[in-house]
């Protein structure tokens, strides 16, 4: 389920921006929806230091799954 959303989060970043690329780490290529408590940063690699690591083993899903909800909330609340 991890790699699975993981690989998510980029698709639907295309979808809702229409962009090839996300532009990770680009202020200006930051979606609107996207959460503003979570870094714009490739979902895919983990940037924390071993510690941070060691405590919480379940960032990368929490993070994919965090930003997958603000997509669709965003999205539907336009409708």
């Amino acid at each position: 389920m991890q790699a699975q959303l993981r690989n998510f989060v980029p698709e639907m970043l295309r979808f809702s921006t229409g962009k090839s690329k996300p532009g990770w780490g680009k202020p200006e290529c930051r979606p609107l929806w996207w959460p503003s408590d979570v870094p714009w940063a490739n979902v895919r690699s983990d940037v924390r230091d071993e510690d941070e690591k060691k405590m919480v083993n379940t960032f990368a899903l929490s993070l994919s799954y965090y930003s997958y909800c603000c997509c669709y909330y965003y999205y539907f609340q336009l409708v």
